[in-house]
């Protein structure tokens, strides 16, 4: 897409806060209206699309993107995909360590101990870690635990959480997911 706009500023609408380009409002690629929770959140989109260039690069608006998908992908079916976000629980890649070479492994160990270690006590569950690629079940409690907190969250946490968890996992066996792209 070229660009064909001179201004892009945040403005309060009905139900949130939108972004407007020429005073035109924004819509997602699904055809909503862009509308956020935050006066923060769309001047920060505004500022995404007053620093496009000439082409538009879709990569280069991160949080334009996370709008889009929270509005277009998450909301219409939130539960849904909360549940399937949920699922990555069962398979964080945090939980696999190498078993070489020695400097990987150690590495890994130290960069994501702190990471789980931090889950642990937020959310007071527990992993099990192993080496290599063969998949070991976490407990029950955890992953019911995680799944009850990603249920909790608001389409936009949704949409930004998704491409972290995904990033980093895969769904339990035989399931699917609806990740945000």
């Amino acid at each position: 897409m070229k660009r064909f706009w001179k201004a892009a500023e945040a403005a309060a609408a009905e139900g949130g806060w939108g972004v407007q380009l020429d005073r035109r409002s924004l819509r997602t690629p699904g055809g909503a209206p862009l509308l956020v929770p935050t006066e923060a959140l769309a001047a920060a989109i505004a500022e995404e699309w007053a620093d496009a260039a000439e082409t538009v690069d879709p990569r280069a608006m991160p949080l334009t993107g996370i709008a889009n998908a929270a509005i277009d992908s998450v909301t219409p079916d939130r539960p849904a995909f909360a549940a399937d976000l949920g699922k990555y629980a069962q398979g964080d890649l945090a939980c696999y360590l190498a078993e070489g070479p020695q400097s990987l492994a150690a590495e890994q160990q130290a960069k994501w101990d702190s990471l789980l270690g931090w889950a642990r006590r937020r959310y007071d569950v527990d992993f099990v870690t192993t080496t290599g690629i063969v998949h070991v079940a976490q407990p029950r409690p955890t992953v019911e635990r995680l799944a009850h907190e990603v249920a909790a969250l608001d389409p936009f946490r949704l949409a930004g959480l998704s491409p972290l968890v995904t990033i980093g996992g895969s769904p339990a066996k035989g399931t699917g997911s609806r990740a945000a792209t």
